[in-house]
């Protein structure tokens, strides 16, 4: 792969920002707080959804996510492109301190997932893969080097 399209290099970006803020707040003492669903929610998942915001939203491609305020079925029904983001997938593991959760990002086109990674704050790794670049893992590392990247089949 010679280079990376943009909107795949900051959608890497933010999931290693993610990963940062997220195991910033692992080595503290944390609120858990229960959503209306029951499922946990820790300041980790809001930091890192923020910092995903911060970097993707300026794309001016919509994002739905986990922690992000869902608009209407209306609106979204009109949506060509969107991310979908789990800026925290395995909140429970996370609490558990157990290490095994992750950063989660995907772009959608036309209902189709063209793009998607998935990035491990502890192991500072991340998978991501697509349709036109194939699959590949990396160390945090090694994002701008990526004769690094080790090509999965």
């Amino acid at each position: 792969m010679q280079q990376l399209n943009p909107e795949y290099q900051l959608a890497i970006q933010a999931a290693i920002a993610a990963s940062e803020a997220i195991l910033n707040i692992y080595q503290l003492d944390f609120n858990i707080i229960e959503k209306q669903d029951g499922s946990p929610v820790t300041a980790a998942d809001l930091a890192a959804s923020e910092k995903i915001d911060a970097i993707l939203l300026p794309l001016g491609i919509p994002i739905t996510g986990e922690e992000t305020e869902k608009l209407p079925f209306e609106v979204r029904q009109h949506w060509t492109k969107c991310w979908c983001i789990d800026p925290l997938d395995g909140t429970k593991e996370f609490i558990k301190r157990n290490d095994e959760f992750a950063v989660n990002i995907a772009l959608i086109n036309n209902k189709q997932a063209i793009f998607g990674l998935i990035a491990s704050p502890v192991q500072e790794e991340i998978l991501i893969g697509g349709k036109d670049i194939g699959v590949y893992v990396f160390h945090f590392n090694d994002l701008d080097h990526i004769a690094n990247w080790r090509p999965i089949s």
